[in-house]
């Protein structure tokens, strides 16, 4: 059951698996050096557009297509234009039709990030001997984000690149994931969400993306041998959600390392800002792009950070549900488990259920059981009132 609650939140928020259609080309490679500068590389383009920004206005659309073969890709390109604000390139694990779609979500759960450049030429290229595999049918989504600062009515179309690699067999390249779900912002008011844990595995990260939303002011992240022995290791400060970029960054991140990651905030609004996907919602992800991971998901989010912060003060009920517990513990009574046992270096003690339930009448008083939204399989939570999940729904 090693880290399968990891992975099953984590399909939740970025779950695996869409903008015009993909197109193979040929064109020598434009930059990178592949040892021999005269062979002539393959490229798949995935376009976007047309699409048509009215003067002086703000749009996000979405361009999607699914892929015609399998490929295996070594380097992200993409020319900028003026009106080009930011662009997101991910996997999409929903099934969507292919085309465009005006999608004013800041980021959705059902994206998993492959390539972000903002303003300026940032091409993303993998580590000798690794690459990303991409297999038929997987639907691909270029997000958008475009302004237009001109007084006259902009229509343009573009296209990201992908570099196939000239490698048959290749080291897969994984996302790692550490943030928190657990979000709670107080109205006109500075916070800060913390998440702390340690990694179950190694790997080596070569690239990372931060993200969150508007309320988003700076992240820091540390990392060390263990909770005293911490050193940053990242800051983006200021954070502006306008700058979305990835930065290349090498971390070699050894099993028992302990990782924090601080979000910061300053929420300007009157109501209290939680975890979500649309404008008015938060999110705090570091998310790093590594080889040397064994499962699709690596990393890790510590403990608590997976429920809301009020999770665990809810009184035990008669099924036991909500009762603390300790890792190996056996504590937790009818099918019960308790979250140390599910989770990867979880601080939150506390005895769910998993696949324990088809209604909340199952979980006993107070308990909810949910169903996480996002996953085409039969897997239903059974938590206490506190600890309900965004993202899932109950049953």
């Amino acid at each position: 059951m090693k880290n399968y609650l990891l992975l099953l939140i984590l399909c939740v928020v970025f779950p695996v698996a869409g903008c015009g259609s993909s197109s193979d080309s040929t064109a020598p490679t434009s930059s990178g050096d592949d040892g021999d500068s005269k062979i002539e590389r393959e490229f798949v383009d995935v376009p976007a557009g047309p699409f048509t920004v009215p003067a002086g206005e703000e749009r996000f659309y979405c361009y999607t297509t699914t892929l015609k073969e399998d490929v295996v890709i070594d380097r992200f390109e993409f020319e900028t234009t003026p009106v080009i604000h930011h662009v997101v390139m991910s996997k999409s694990t929903v099934a969507v039709e292919d085309g465009f779609e005006e999608c004013n979500e800041l980021f959705r759960s059902s994206w998993q990030p492959l390539y972000v450049t903002g303003t300026g030429n940032s091409p993303l290229e993998a580590p000798e001997g690794a690459g990303y595999v991409l297999n038929a049918g997987t639907q691909i989504v270029v997000q958008l984000h475009l302004l237009n600062a001109t007084v006259e009515e902009v229509t343009e179309s573009i296209a990201v690149r992908m570099r196939k690699s000239l490698l048959e067999e290749v080291e897969p390249i994984r996302l790692v994931v550490y943030g928190t779900l657990g979000l709670s912002l107080a109205p006109q008011s500075e916070s800060s969400a913390v998440s702390a844990c340690s990694n179950s595995e190694s790997f080596e990260i070569f690239a990372v993306f931060p993200h969150m939303h508007y309320m988003g002011t700076s992240m820091v992240v540390e990392m060390g041998a263990d909770k005293d022995q911490l050193k940053e290791v990242f800051r983006r400060d200021p954070y502006d959600f306008d700058d979305q970029r990835m930065e290349n960054l090498t971390l070699k991140v050894k099993s028992g390392d302990h990782v924090k990651v601080t979000c910061n905030y300053n929420n300007t609004t009157d109501e209290t800002i939680t975890f979500g996907e649309s404008t008015s919602d938060e999110m705090c992800f570091f998310i790093g792009f590594a080889t040397g991971p064994k499962a699709d998901f690596a990393g890790c989010i510590g403990g608590s950070s997976f429920f809301p912060a009020e999770c665990g003060t809810d009184p035990v009920n008669e099924i036991g549900l909500g009762a603390k517990c300790s890792k190996g513990g056996g504590e937790c009574e009818n099918g019960l488990q308790c979250t140390q046992d599910l989770l990867e270096g979880s601080d939150l003690g506390l005895c769910i259920g998993l696949n324990t339930c088809q209604t909340s009448s199952d979980c006993g008083t107070d308990g909810i059981c949910c169903s996480p939204s996002q996953i085409d399989a039969p897997i239903n939570l059974c938590v206490p009132k506190s600890c309900l999940i965004p993202g899932c729904d109950v049953k």
